[in-house]
Protein backbone atom coordinates (compact mmCIF):
# COMPACT_ATOMS: atom_id res chain seq x y z
CA UNK A 1 0.00 0.00 0.00
CA UNK A 2 1.20 3.59 -0.83
CA UNK A 3 1.36 6.30 2.00
CA UNK A 4 -0.14 8.11 3.55
CA UNK A 5 -3.68 7.35 1.68
CA UNK A 6 -3.73 3.88 0.85
CA UNK A 7 -1.58 2.64 3.89
CA UNK A 8 -3.93 4.24 6.12
CA UNK A 9 -6.82 2.09 4.33
CA UNK A 10 -4.87 -0.80 4.21
CA UNK A 11 -4.77 -0.88 8.46
CA UNK A 12 -8.54 -0.33 8.60
CA UNK A 13 -8.88 -3.48 6.93
CA UNK A 14 -10.06 -6.52 8.95
CA UNK A 15 -7.20 -8.92 9.18
CA UNK A 16 -4.07 -8.83 11.32
CA UNK A 17 -1.24 -10.13 8.65
CA UNK A 18 -0.49 -6.96 6.53
CA UNK A 19 2.49 -5.89 4.44
CA UNK A 20 3.51 -2.28 3.43
CA UNK A 21 5.61 -1.23 0.86
CA UNK A 22 7.73 2.16 1.08
CA UNK A 23 8.27 3.98 -1.85
CA UNK A 24 10.67 7.18 -2.05
CA UNK A 25 7.99 10.47 -2.24
CA UNK A 26 6.84 8.29 1.09
CA UNK A 27 9.84 8.52 3.12
CA UNK A 28 12.18 11.25 1.10
CA UNK A 29 9.50 14.16 1.43
CA UNK A 30 8.18 14.31 5.01
CA UNK A 31 10.14 16.81 5.51
CA UNK A 32 8.22 18.95 3.28
CA UNK A 33 5.03 17.93 4.04
CA UNK A 34 2.56 18.79 6.45
CA UNK A 35 2.72 18.02 10.61
CA UNK A 36 -0.56 15.48 9.92
CA UNK A 37 1.22 13.53 6.91
CA UNK A 38 3.99 12.81 8.97
CA UNK A 39 2.22 11.98 11.89
CA UNK A 40 0.21 9.53 9.24
CA UNK A 41 3.46 7.78 8.05
CA UNK A 42 4.89 6.97 11.60
CA UNK A 43 1.27 5.65 12.62
CA UNK A 44 1.87 3.58 8.74
CA UNK A 45 4.97 2.11 9.82
CA UNK A 46 4.25 1.21 13.27
CA UNK A 47 0.40 -0.68 12.57
CA UNK A 48 1.89 -3.00 9.70
CA UNK A 49 3.18 -6.21 10.78
CA UNK A 50 5.95 -6.04 8.03
CA UNK A 51 7.42 -3.11 6.04
CA UNK A 52 9.12 -3.64 2.65
CA UNK A 53 11.60 -1.50 1.07
CA UNK A 54 13.26 -1.11 -2.20
CA UNK A 55 16.54 -0.10 -0.94
CA UNK A 56 18.96 -0.25 2.06
CA UNK A 57 18.96 3.65 1.92
CA UNK A 58 15.32 4.20 2.11
CA UNK A 59 14.92 1.25 4.75
CA UNK A 60 17.50 2.97 6.83
CA UNK A 61 15.86 7.09 6.60
CA UNK A 62 12.60 5.10 7.41
CA UNK A 63 13.97 3.37 10.96
CA UNK A 64 15.11 7.34 11.71
CA UNK A 65 11.37 8.22 11.00
CA UNK A 66 10.09 5.22 12.83
CA UNK A 67 12.77 2.32 14.40
CA UNK A 68 11.66 -0.86 13.56
CA UNK A 69 12.60 -3.83 11.09
CA UNK A 70 12.52 -3.05 7.60
CA UNK A 71 12.55 -5.68 4.87
CA UNK A 72 15.04 -4.53 1.77
CA UNK A 73 13.36 -6.03 -1.66
CA UNK A 74 14.83 -4.64 -4.76
CA UNK A 75 13.64 -4.51 -7.91
CA UNK A 76 14.94 -6.37 -10.77
CA UNK A 77 15.26 -6.48 -14.28
CA UNK A 78 15.02 -9.53 -17.45
CA UNK A 79 18.19 -9.41 -18.06
CA UNK A 80 17.17 -11.40 -21.46
CA UNK A 81 15.25 -7.77 -22.11
CA UNK A 82 17.64 -5.84 -21.24
CA UNK A 83 20.98 -6.65 -22.79
CA UNK A 84 23.63 -5.45 -25.48
CA UNK A 85 22.97 -4.75 -28.72
CA UNK A 86 26.52 -3.98 -30.67
CA UNK A 87 25.12 -4.08 -33.87
CA UNK A 88 23.41 -0.20 -33.50
CA UNK A 89 25.66 1.74 -35.77
CA UNK A 90 26.85 4.87 -33.56
CA UNK A 91 27.77 7.10 -36.43
CA UNK A 92 31.32 8.11 -34.85
CA UNK A 93 29.60 10.24 -32.39
CA UNK A 94 29.16 9.94 -28.40
CA UNK A 95 25.61 9.68 -27.35
CA UNK A 96 25.23 10.85 -23.59
CA UNK A 97 21.36 9.82 -22.48
CA UNK A 98 19.25 9.65 -20.02
CA UNK A 99 15.22 8.35 -19.53
CA UNK A 100 13.64 9.92 -16.83
CA UNK A 101 10.44 12.09 -16.05
CA UNK A 102 10.99 15.37 -16.21
CA UNK A 103 10.65 16.69 -12.72
CA UNK A 104 12.97 18.48 -10.91
CA UNK A 105 13.48 15.91 -8.73
CA UNK A 106 15.12 13.82 -11.38
CA UNK A 107 17.62 16.56 -12.10
CA UNK A 108 17.90 16.81 -15.96
CA UNK A 109 18.51 20.34 -15.59
CA UNK A 110 21.78 19.56 -13.93
CA UNK A 111 22.80 16.87 -16.71
CA UNK A 112 22.05 19.41 -19.23
CA UNK A 113 24.38 21.65 -17.65
CA UNK A 114 27.18 19.36 -17.20
CA UNK A 115 26.81 18.38 -20.80
CA UNK A 116 27.77 22.28 -21.75
CA UNK A 117 30.58 22.37 -19.73
CA UNK A 118 31.66 18.87 -21.14
CA UNK A 119 31.34 20.45 -24.94
CA UNK A 120 33.25 23.56 -24.15
CA UNK A 121 36.41 21.40 -23.05
CA UNK A 122 35.73 18.72 -25.47
CA UNK A 123 34.68 20.80 -28.79
CA UNK A 124 36.94 17.92 -30.67
CA UNK A 125 34.48 15.38 -29.68
CA UNK A 126 31.33 15.01 -31.52
CA UNK A 127 29.09 14.35 -28.75
CA UNK A 128 25.19 14.71 -28.46
CA UNK A 129 22.41 14.01 -25.35
CA UNK A 130 19.45 12.24 -26.15
CA UNK A 131 16.73 13.08 -23.55
CA UNK A 132 13.68 10.72 -23.12
CA UNK A 133 10.99 11.22 -20.82
CA UNK A 134 8.19 14.36 -20.22
CA UNK A 135 6.69 16.44 -17.30
CA UNK A 136 6.32 19.66 -16.46
CA UNK A 137 9.48 21.21 -16.75
CA UNK A 138 9.87 20.13 -20.19
CA UNK A 139 10.01 23.95 -21.56
CA UNK A 140 12.38 24.89 -19.12
CA UNK A 141 14.93 22.58 -19.88
CA UNK A 142 14.36 23.13 -23.81
CA UNK A 143 15.03 26.74 -22.61
CA UNK A 144 18.31 26.06 -20.61
CA UNK A 145 19.59 24.82 -23.69
CA UNK A 146 19.27 27.56 -25.93
CA UNK A 147 20.39 29.45 -22.89
CA UNK A 148 23.37 27.04 -22.84
CA UNK A 149 24.46 26.92 -26.37
CA UNK A 150 23.97 23.23 -26.64
CA UNK A 151 20.13 23.09 -28.69
CA UNK A 152 21.33 21.77 -31.27
CA UNK A 153 23.35 18.44 -29.86
CA UNK A 154 20.17 17.98 -27.66
CA UNK A 155 17.23 16.04 -28.46
CA UNK A 156 14.31 15.69 -26.28
CA UNK A 157 12.28 12.74 -27.33
CA UNK A 158 9.20 12.59 -25.38
CA UNK A 159 7.59 9.86 -23.51
CA UNK A 160 8.81 6.84 -24.20
CA UNK A 161 7.22 2.84 -24.30
CA UNK A 162 8.44 0.72 -21.76
CA UNK A 163 9.00 -2.08 -24.55
CA UNK A 164 11.29 0.84 -26.11
CA UNK A 165 13.59 1.20 -23.84
CA UNK A 166 16.13 -1.22 -24.80
CA UNK A 167 16.93 -0.56 -28.03
CA UNK A 168 16.73 2.97 -26.52
CA UNK A 169 19.35 2.11 -23.92
CA UNK A 170 21.42 0.61 -26.69
CA UNK A 171 21.97 3.76 -28.50
CA UNK A 172 23.44 5.13 -26.28
CA UNK A 173 26.89 5.09 -24.81
CA UNK A 174 26.97 6.40 -21.76
CA UNK A 175 24.29 6.65 -19.38
CA UNK A 176 23.55 9.39 -16.95
CA UNK A 177 21.00 9.72 -13.72
CA UNK A 178 21.74 13.03 -11.62
CA UNK A 179 18.30 12.98 -9.68
CA UNK A 180 18.21 15.13 -6.57
CA UNK A 181 16.72 12.36 -4.73
CA UNK A 182 16.03 8.87 -5.91
CA UNK A 183 15.10 5.69 -3.91
CA UNK A 184 16.27 3.13 -5.73
CA UNK A 185 17.15 3.29 -9.58
CA UNK A 186 15.10 0.94 -12.12
CA UNK A 187 16.53 3.12 -14.88
CA UNK A 188 20.54 2.31 -13.80
CA UNK A 189 20.25 -1.14 -13.52
CA UNK A 190 18.39 -1.00 -16.77
CA UNK A 191 21.29 0.89 -18.62
CA UNK A 192 23.91 -1.29 -17.11
CA UNK A 193 21.67 -4.67 -18.09
CA UNK A 194 22.08 -3.32 -21.36
CA UNK A 195 26.23 -3.08 -20.87
CA UNK A 196 26.12 0.86 -20.27
CA UNK A 197 28.57 3.03 -17.90
CA UNK A 198 26.62 4.97 -15.84
CA UNK A 199 26.96 8.13 -14.19
CA UNK A 200 24.98 8.72 -11.53
CA UNK A 201 24.26 11.06 -8.27
CA UNK A 202 25.86 10.28 -4.78
CA UNK A 203 21.79 10.26 -3.43
CA UNK A 204 19.40 7.43 -1.74
CA UNK A 205 19.34 4.39 -3.55
CA UNK A 206 21.51 5.27 -5.93
CA UNK A 207 24.59 4.85 -3.93
CA UNK A 208 23.67 0.89 -4.37
CA UNK A 209 23.02 0.31 -7.77
CA UNK A 210 26.42 1.59 -9.02
CA UNK A 211 29.86 0.31 -8.08
CA UNK A 212 32.07 3.40 -8.13
CA UNK A 213 35.02 3.27 -10.69
CA UNK A 214 34.25 -0.15 -11.95
CA UNK A 215 30.72 0.09 -13.27
CA UNK A 216 30.26 3.64 -13.28
CA UNK A 217 30.88 6.81 -11.60
CA UNK A 218 29.08 8.04 -8.52
CA UNK A 219 29.50 11.66 -8.19
CA UNK A 220 28.30 14.57 -5.66
CA UNK A 221 26.16 16.89 -7.60
CA UNK A 222 25.93 19.55 -4.41
CA UNK A 223 27.99 21.52 -6.22
CA UNK A 224 28.56 21.30 -9.78
CA UNK A 225 29.91 21.27 -12.60
CA UNK A 226 33.31 20.70 -11.18
CA UNK A 227 36.62 19.97 -12.90
CA UNK A 228 36.53 16.54 -11.67
CA UNK A 229 33.02 15.73 -12.80
CA UNK A 230 33.45 17.09 -15.85
CA UNK A 231 36.72 14.79 -16.44
CA UNK A 232 35.48 11.98 -15.31
CA UNK A 233 33.22 12.20 -18.25
CA UNK A 234 35.48 13.03 -20.62
CA UNK A 235 37.76 9.88 -19.95
CA UNK A 236 34.59 7.68 -20.16
CA UNK A 237 33.82 9.90 -23.76
CA UNK A 238 37.31 9.49 -24.99
CA UNK A 239 38.19 5.93 -23.75
CA UNK A 240 36.26 3.22 -25.37
CA UNK A 241 37.79 0.66 -23.48
CA UNK A 242 36.82 1.94 -20.24
CA UNK A 243 33.09 2.10 -21.14
CA UNK A 244 33.24 -1.48 -22.61
CA UNK A 245 35.08 -2.82 -19.59
CA UNK A 246 32.50 -0.70 -17.31
CA UNK A 247 29.58 -1.48 -18.90
CA UNK A 248 30.50 -5.37 -19.03
CA UNK A 249 30.79 -5.38 -14.97
CA UNK A 250 27.43 -3.24 -15.26
CA UNK A 251 25.76 -6.44 -16.58
CA UNK A 252 27.38 -8.57 -14.78
CA UNK A 253 26.78 -6.69 -11.22
CA UNK A 254 22.82 -6.32 -12.61
CA UNK A 255 22.87 -10.53 -13.07
CA UNK A 256 24.20 -10.93 -9.79
CA UNK A 257 22.22 -8.79 -7.78
CA UNK A 258 19.20 -7.84 -9.72
CA UNK A 259 18.15 -10.10 -12.36
CA UNK A 260 14.76 -10.34 -12.24
CA UNK A 261 13.87 -13.83 -11.52
CA UNK A 262 16.16 -13.75 -8.83
CA UNK A 263 14.01 -10.65 -7.10
CA UNK A 264 10.83 -12.01 -7.77
CA UNK A 265 11.74 -15.39 -5.86
CA UNK A 266 12.58 -13.52 -3.28
CA UNK A 267 9.72 -12.01 -3.16
CA UNK A 268 7.80 -14.81 -3.73
CA UNK A 269 9.72 -17.10 -1.31
CA UNK A 270 8.90 -14.30 1.37
CA UNK A 271 4.77 -14.17 0.84
CA UNK A 272 5.12 -18.33 0.78
CA UNK A 273 6.64 -17.99 4.39
CA UNK A 274 4.45 -15.25 5.91
CA UNK A 275 1.44 -16.95 4.79
CA UNK A 276 1.52 -20.32 5.95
Amino acid sequence: CALPIYGLLGALLPGKLKVLSVWGSDIYMPSSSSKIRVVILRVMLSIYKYVISTSKDMADLANRIYPREYIVMPFGVDTSVYKPDRSINRDNKIVLGTVKKLHHVYGVDKLIVLFSEFCKKNSNIKAELHIYGDGEERNYLEDLTYKLNVRHSTFFFGRAEQCDVPSILNSFDIFLALSRSESFGVSVIEASAVGLPVITSDVGGLKEVVCDQMTGYIINMTQYPTDEQINKLSLLAINKKLRMSMGNAGRQFVKEKYEYELCASRMSEFYQNILK
